[in-house]
């Protein structure tokens, strides 16, 4: 849609693939001093669930873009479907507004 088109074309991406080129995951989140704000996140269902859902794809593409996870995560978007994916995963979320962090 326009506004995830506007975040990737304005923010910071991290792709998470493997050597043949197929996408595991990707992030679009906006970098702070002390960490990220997430937009997005998803990981293929396959590397959530499947055979490689051990591997945390999801909290490996956090710590690339500099998420603390010791503390509540700042985001944008949320939705009922990922906090009930962040609280099952033990994470916390932090709702923020957009416009405080989107220039």
């Amino acid at each position: 849609d326009r506004q995830r088109a506007r975040l990737v074309d304005s923010q910071s991406v991290l792709v998470a693939s493997g050597n043949d080129g197929a996408i595991f995951g990707w992030i679009c989140f906006t970098p702070l001093r002390s960490t990220a704000v997430v937009h997005y996140i998803y990981v293929r269902d396959v590397f959530r669930t499947g055979p490689f859902g051990g591997q945390k794809f999801g909290r490996a593409l956090l710590g690339a873009a500099g998420v603390d996870l010791s503390t509540p995560i700042p985001t944008t978007l949320t939705t009922p479907a990922a906090r009930a994916i962040a609280q099952a995963k033990g994470l916390r979320l932090l709702e923020v507004d957009a416009s405080e962090v989107l220039t």
